[in-house]
């Protein structure tokens, strides 16, 4: 199911089991200023919803939050399969690849080639820094010994 099938589905499931009311409380939770969203009713609402999360790339979570919240619906099994194919999907994809995927911008406002970049240098400092520990070990046991033994 792609991106398209999920806000359609999305929005029909928040117009058909949430009340205006609910769907205020569901925006509040998420961190949604409901009356800065465009439109006058709940239909508009609900679309325009669906397409803040859609734009920041979190559709995946907004879907969660509604089968969290609504497990008995006629649309849960389909929630539950698109969350399946989606857990899937991230499990056999290796982070770097999820890294360049997100887009131009990740957490603060870095770049995301600029985090990949900064995650793989942090792994050769954190070898590099096992190295060091190990000789300076080592060091420390041969002037010990010497000490002991001269």
């Amino acid at each position: 199911m792609d991106q398209e099938q999920i806000s359609r589905l999305l929005r029909k499931a928040l117009i058909e089991c949430f009340s205006e009311s609910e769907l205020r409380t569901l925006c509040f939770d998420l961190g949604v200023d409901y009356d800065g969203l465009p439109g006058t009713g709940k239909t508009d609402r609900a679309r325009e919803l669906v397409g803040h999360f859609w734009r920041r790339g979190h559709l995946m979570s907004l879907l969660q939050m509604v089968e969290s919240l609504r497990p008995d619906t006629r649309w849960s099994k389909q929630f539950r399969g698109v969350l399946r194919d989606a857990t899937q999907q991230t499990l056999e994809i290796p982070h770097e690849d999820v890294l360049r995927a997100m887009g131009k911008t990740g957490p603060l406002g870095i770049s995301n080639s600029a985090l990949l970049a900064m995650s793989q240098r942090i792994s050769l400092l954190t070898r590099l820094v096992y190295v060091s520990v190990g000789i300076s070990f080592l060091a420390f046991l041969a002037v010990l010994a010497a000490l002991v033994l001269g």
